[in-house]
C-alpha cells in the first residue's frame, strides 16, 4: 500500500542501489524531506549503528510503517 511519507516513517528500498551498498526490501527511516521532494533516508545495521545517509527518490522507497502522534500504522 502506498500512501504518504512523513519524517519519522520507515520506508523500504524499492529497487538495489548497488553502488550505495543497499538492496531491495532493506528498510531506513526517513530524517527529512526536501521542498523539492527528496527523501534524507537513514539505514542502521542490526546494532543500531548508522551505515548509510542516502537522498533518494520517491519512486526508490515505499512506506513501511508510518508514525503519527495519533497512533502508528503499519502498512501491508
Amino acid at each position: 500500500m502506498n500512501g504518504t511519507i512523513n519524517e519519522i516513517d520507515i520506508v523500504a528500498l524499492t529497487q538495489d542501489l548497488p553502488k550505495l551498498g543497499l538492496n531491495k526490501g532493506q528498510t531506513g527511516t526517513v530524517v527529512d524531506i526536501s521542498e523539492s521532494g527528496v527523501f534524507l533516508v537513514e539505514f542502521s545495521n542490526e546494532k543500531g549503528e548508522m551505515i548509510s545517509l542516502e537522498s533518494l527518490k520517491r519512486e526508490q522507497i515505499k512506506l513501511v510503517a508510518s508514525y503519527t502522534q495519533e497512533k502508528t500504522r503499519i502498512m501491508a
